[in-house]
């Protein structure tokens, strides 16, 4: 115990005679240990912890691509998956979702407006992913046909302290 306390005395003395050097020690070692834990932490997020869906390994994302090529990882209309859905021999199941507009669209409850993000989604995308309603009924493939009654579905994040209410 005593070496070690008489190192740390060194070190300080050191410190103190080069404090340009020291700073910029220090700094480089803060720095260095921020990247990591950033850099570990989108990894964690993105690769390493399982979806919150059912079957994860069993999932399969299908992406277009625009007419004129611009754009790879172009969502497919629903009838374009449909259509596939028709010609797949080797998936189980194909269900839909599509991004109209990336941006949040409000909503006024009272005196409060709510961010809302938009999906579209067929009537069997939450059962696909095991998700199951806190309140009332998800989607289901009879929503998906002509003719029926418009459906829709909101989701909020765990633990938001705040509730959408349902329209009268």
């Amino acid at each position: 115990m005593e070496q070690l306390i008489q190192a740390i005395r060194v070190s300080m003395r050191g410190f103190r005679r080069t404090p340009g050097f020291s700073l910029t020690a220090v700094g480089t070692l803060a720095l260095g240990i921020g990247i990591a834990i950033a850099v570990f932490t989108v990894a964690d997020a993105l690769l390493l912890r399982r979806l919150p869906v059912r079957d994860q390994q069993r999932v399969v994302v299908l992406w277009g691509a625009t007419r004129d090529g611009r754009f790879d990882n172009f969502p497919l209309t629903l009838r374009e998956v449909r259509d596939f859905e028709q010609r797949a021999r080797s998936l189980e199941r194909v269900e839909f979702f599509s991004y109209d507009d990336p941006f949040p669209k409000p909503l006024r409850d009272g005196d409060r407006i709510w961010r809302l993000r938009q999906t579209h989604v067929s009537g069997g995308f939450f059962d696909l992913l095991g998700a199951r309603p806190s309140v009332g009924r998800l989607l289901r493939p009879e929503d998906d046909r002509v003719g029926a009654h418009r459906s829709s579905c909101s989701a909020m994040r765990r633990g938001s302290r705040s509730s959408v209410r349902t329209p009268r």
